[in-house]
């Protein structure tokens, strides 16, 4: 997976007195905007006069939202998050969005993307910086030229984390340092709401909870009657079980529920803030992989996390104290039994 070469060498060393204005770009997922966290912090560090700005997808502006080492976060929607669908108007935000970006006549864009993609180039082209740094692009490609320094992928397995930490070596950020953990802001008031909501529902201060989040894509789907069973050993333990309902997934979580020997608490979660809140609580959290994962690990939450497709070396839960099991490649393989002896070494602190 690593490719031939970059198209273009690497562009002249970075000054770091002539950064006044950095963009960094994360326009994905909640959980890959969160991993990208810890890269903010550093180039905060590294510049900590410097503006430093973000561009993100609408669907993720609550994952930097207040986050301190960010002074301003740009959003724009994507088609497939609009309500009306309508690419041609998904076009025209993305047009105003850039020209307002080059207005602002950045020093650095950083594209943080998994990998170089055609449009990823040139979204970092269109912000008229002159140093653009992302990973390289494969030999020979028609965009290399939109890229000015070209990191080349990792050869051997790394964290998302650690690869994001990666793309700032052209602006003097080692990656070997010890990486910070990931950031995201607490909402005070919502905590109390979420603690006062947990109180009506009978579960006293200072009980231990365990909250599950059940849903996920379907290649990371762990089946319902293994969720209830490692529900039913936590409440055995002494636990207060949550169970989430995401947004649109209520019915996942209800059918878990049906199938407890001991009727858990159902929790809505319908925004990011409302499902931080909740986590920040537990004791643990137990999920299968996917962006909840990330918030759990981003206030502190150990979490045990059952790993479908994706490569636990990269996108494991950031920060000491996780379980990840995996088997295969496949979350349907991975045994109740282990998970309960995941949930076991968690909750006994081991």
């Amino acid at each position: 997976m690593t490719p031939a070469g970059p198209t273009t060498a690497p562009g002249p060393a970075i000054d770091p007195a002539a950064i006044r204005a950095v963009l960094v770009i994360r326009n994905d997922n909640i959980g890959d905007v969160l991993c990208t966290t810890p890269a903010l912090t550093a180039l905060r560090r590294r510049f900590p006069t410097a503006h430093l700005a973000i561009l993100v997808a609408s669907y993720a502006r609550e994952a930097v939202a207040g986050n301190p080492d960010v002074d301003e976060v740009v959003v724009y929607t994507k088609h497939k998050h609009r309500p009306d669908g309508s690419r041609l108007r998904a076009w025209r935000e993305m047009a105003g969005v850039t020209a307002a970006i080059r207005s602002r006549r950045f020093d650095v864009a950083v594209a943080m993307r998994a990998h170089f993609t055609s449009s990823l180039g040139w979204l970092a082209f269109l912000t008229g910086a002159p140093r653009r740094i992302g990973h390289a692009p494969p030999r020979r490609h028609p965009l290399g030229f939109t890229i000015t320094h070209p990191v080349p992928l990792p050869e051997a397995p790394a964290h998302e984390v650690e690869r994001c930490l990666r793309l700032l070596e052209p602006l003097g950020v080692p990656a070997g340092e010890g990486a910070p953990g990931l950031t995201l802001r607490r909402d005070p008031a919502a905590e109390a709401a979420a603690r006062d909501l947990l109180r009506r529902r009978g579960v006293p201060p200072g009980a231990s909870i365990v909250a599950f989040h059940v849903s996920s894509r379907r290649a990371n789907r762990w089946p319902p009657d293994r969720f209830a069973g490692l529900a039913d050993w936590a409440a055995e333990r002494g636990a207060a079980v949550v169970l989430v309902e995401a947004p649109g997934e209520a019915e996942a979580a209800r059918t878990v529920a049906g199938r407890m020997r001991r009727p858990p608490i159902l929790v809505e979660t319908p925004a990011l803030s409302a499902l931080a809140a909740l986590l920040a609580q537990c004791r643990l959290f137990v999920c299968c992989d996917g962006g909840a994962m990330h918030v759990a690990a981003a206030v502190g939450t150990r979490t045990v996390a059952i790993f479908g497709g994706a490569d636990p070396r990269r996108w494991a839960p950031w920060g000491p104290g996780h379980r990840v099991l995996s088997c295969n490649g496949i979350a349907e393989a991975v045994p109740l039994a282990d998970a309960a002896a995941a949930l076991a070494e968690a909750w006994d602190g081991r």
